[in-house]
């Protein structure tokens, strides 16, 4: 990973931590937050087994970003899946593959990394579900065949920050 100043030096790289014995899969879209950290999920697999992890990197304006990962078995993905950023609640969502036919959402703590939320019966949204925030809001909304859920849930159980 490298970041750029506006000017188009280099300000830091970072490597992307491998997993032995496993192929890189797929890695989110990065996003930031208002204080400018970065927020990305990344997936490996091999013939048995698979490894998620979601990440931030405090520091990105400085010379020196600091990179904490947290593995998370239910991150399971096989193309490039959208991480959204809910400033109002501190979310962080993300969709996982269940199988080649589901997609289930995924909830995580911004501060923490920690995940509160998944349920892949409840959302049976099929692979072409998707998930986009409103930035000027804070709302966000899931693209897909059943009615977005998802949004009641944290409304009910979340404040915001």
């Amino acid at each position: 990973m490298i970041c750029l100043t506006a000017n188009g030096t280099v300000r830091w790289t970072l490597d992307i931590e491998p997993v032995a014995d496993m192929i890189l899969m797929a890695v989110s879209n990065i996003i930031s937050d208002r204080q400018g950290d970065l927020f990305y999920t990344i997936s490996w697999v091999n013939k048995t087994e698979h490894i998620g992890k979601i990440c931030r990197i405090t520091n990105a304006q400085t010379s020196s970003p600091i990179q904490k990962c947290i593995v998370n078995d239910q991150i399971l993905f096989y193309i490039d899946t959208p991480l959204i950023l809910i400033e109002k609640y501190d979310l962080l969502i993300t969709t996982a593959n269940r199988n080649v036919i589901e997609s289930a959402p995924l909830a995580f703590n911004k501060t923490t990394l920690e995940m509160f939320w998944e349920n892949g019966l409840f959302l049976d949204a099929g692979m072409h579900g998707d998930l986009r925030s409103n930035y000027k809001t804070g709302d966000f909304f899931w693209i897909g065949v059943v009615p977005p859920v998802i949004s009641h849930l944290i409304q009910k159980y979340f404040r915001p920050s």
